[in-house]
């Protein structure tokens, strides 16, 4: 079970905000970086997101970085995230 926590994030009116947070274990972080290294950047795409949730019942769209030292997925309701490499 992936572990729950809390994070924050700076809105677009520049203010604070509590967003439930889901901490990504160290196998899954693993499975995202082989991904974009081995598919992705291999044949040279680019890959969109969508969070299910988000997308019937508000707008959706999801803002993704994958980098060797940190994941973070944010879409309107929450958070995943991954803090170190998974090598």
């Amino acid at each position: 079970m992936a572990e729950k926590t809390s994070g924050t994030i700076i809105t677009a009116d520049g203010e604070e905000t509590a967003i439930p947070t889901i901490v990504l274990d160290h196998d899954t972080a693993k499975l995202l970086r082989d991904y974009k290294k081995h598919f992705l950047l291999k044949y040279g795409m680019r890959e969109a997101l969508y969070c299910r949730e988000c997308f019937q019942t508000q707008h959706d769209g999801t803002d993704a970085s994958v980098t060797d030292h940190q994941i973070v997925i944010r879409c309107r309701h929450r958070l995943l995230f991954y803090q170190g490499q998974s090598f």
